[in-house]
């Protein structure tokens, strides 16, 4: 009898120790909450990262203009130490989709100003290789829409002067080239070129002058790699040379504008029927003044003088009156008149 009471007593006490179906499912329920929880502040804490990381990169897009930033690689670098952690299909949303060309990273379209050149100087500014500025000409494929050109070796966007600067125009030959020394001969097909080490002073001053018109009238791109600037955008020797030639150019220029303040130029006209004439008003006579020897040969002008003298530096036209105020030229014989006359001392003057 007291073994049977015992062990009715063991098998209660064994029956108070194990937990009823109910507390099993909610034990179980409380496990799983606490698992959709901790999934719930994973995800939270994923897409708050995620968004985080986002709104940044898209901050520093816009603050570095010329840097291109893929937000895809953005994503994809904070993402990695949460997948343990996020539902796959949260973790599906959140990750980057491939372009569609099956590259990672974003370029800018042929619309945009900005080039996507890799390298850039010390001061931000964007240094163009000749390779990649040649893409600039607004031509079709695989040509940039833009139109780029360089000059003294600094790139301007003038796409819109089309009508100027596109295929066929009259500057069209200068879209995606440094056609420097064209500015000043001229010459716009045979020697489209930036080397300007043969101009003369005045030339380089004239050169720099069409640099300010293109900061006032045209955007600024950058610089180009080569003969005016090295590949860290620094100034080379040739572009100090060409600077120093317009200080001298611009001294030149002054000494010039003071004579013909003293000896105004004359009066010219030329007609393929009248032939050329030139004449002085106020009563003044038009003389030829000698201005210097260039490349071994005299350079003239005329000039106005208040007194009648003349002299072998300030010479009376063939074949006009010394006290006429109206002559009529003879580029011929006036040519050969200068050959003839120039005056010896002047020739070892300026020879030496």
């Amino acid at each position: 009898m007291s073994s049977e009471i015992r062990s009715r007593r063991k098998a209660a006490d064994t029956h108070d120790q194990q937990p009823d179906g109910a507390s099993a499912e909610a034990d179980a329920s409380q496990r799983v909450g606490a698992q959709k929880a901790a999934a719930a502040s994973s995800s939270s804490a994923g897409l708050a990262v995620f968004l985080l990381v986002s709104v940044l990169a898209a901050a520093a897009v816009g603050a570095h203009r010329l840097q291109l930033i893929d937000l895809r690689q953005v994503q994809q670098h904070m993402l990695a130490p949460l997948q343990a952690h996020l539902p796959p299909a949260l973790l599906a949303k959140l990750s980057p989709h491939p372009a569609k060309d099956g590259s990672s990273s974003s370029s800018s379209t042929d619309s945009q100003a900005t080039s996507s050149s890799s390298s850039s100087s010390s001061s931000g500014e964007q240094l163009f290789t000749r390779v990649e500025l040649a893409q600039y000409t607004g031509g079709p494929p695989p040509a940039k829409q833009r139109i780029y050109i360089a000059i003294l070796g600094q790139v301007f966007d003038v796409s819109k002067a089309p009508q100027f600067y596109s295929a066929g125009e009259g500057y069209g030959h200068f879209a995606g080239t440094d056609g420097s020394k064209s500015f000043i001969t001229g010459d716009f097909l045979g020697d489209v070129t930036d080397d300007v080490s043969e101009l003369d002073p005045e030339a380089c001053l004239g050169l720099v002058g069409w640099l300010d018109f293109y900061h006032k009238t045209y955007t600024y791109q950058g610089k180009l790699i080569g003969r005016f600037y090295d590949a860290a955008g620094a100034a080379t020797a040739a572009l100090d040379s060409l600077h120093a030639r317009a200080k001298e150019g611009e001294a030149l220029k002054a000494a010039r504008e003071a004579e013909e303040a003293n000896w105004p130029s004359c009066n010219s006209k030329w007609t393929a029927d009248e032939g050329g004439s030139v004449w002085c008003d106020d009563g003044m006579y038009p003389r030829k003044l000698f201005m210097e020897m260039k490349g071994g040969r005299a350079v003239w002008r005329c000039a106005c003088f208040k007194e009648l003298g003349w002299s072998d530096v300030r010479k009376v036209y063939v074949d006009c009156d010394p006290d006429a105020h109206f002559c009529k030229t003879n580029p011929e014989a006036e040519a050969a008149d200068e050959e003839r006359n120039v005056p010896a001392e002047l020739e070892a003057m300026f020879a030496s």
